[in-house]
């Protein structure tokens, strides 16, 4: 699976509230979604303005999966959007400019 695979997938979750957020300390500036700054239909219109060149994927740092991120530009700013699938459900690291 590519780009527009897990692209698709995550809008999928999100649209469905099928995800859940990895808990982190720093949410307020690292997760919009997980702190309320930012909603699921923002991810979801960013994901879908998200070229295939603004996408990559990398290990997550302590757990054995690919993270998947998403930098696509709107309205001039750069949004990183970082997520992974652990027992077939979305998990959100990271929403932010």
């Amino acid at each position: 699976m590519g780009f527009k695979e897990y692209r698709t997938l995550l809008v999928e979750a999100l649209r469905s509230k099928q995800y859940i957020n990895e808990e982190r300390a720093d949410a307020e500036e690292k997760n919009l979604l997980q702190s309320g700054a930012a909603n699921e239909e923002l991810v979801v219109r960013l994901l879908l303005r998200c070229a295939g060149w603004e996408y990559s994927t990398s290990r997550h740092h302590f757990r054995d999966a690919d993270c998947h991120i998403f930098t696509p530009t709107v309205g001039g700013e750069r949004w990183y959007i970082k997520a992974y699938w652990h027992r077939g459900l979305a998990v959100v690291v990271s929403v932010h400019r």
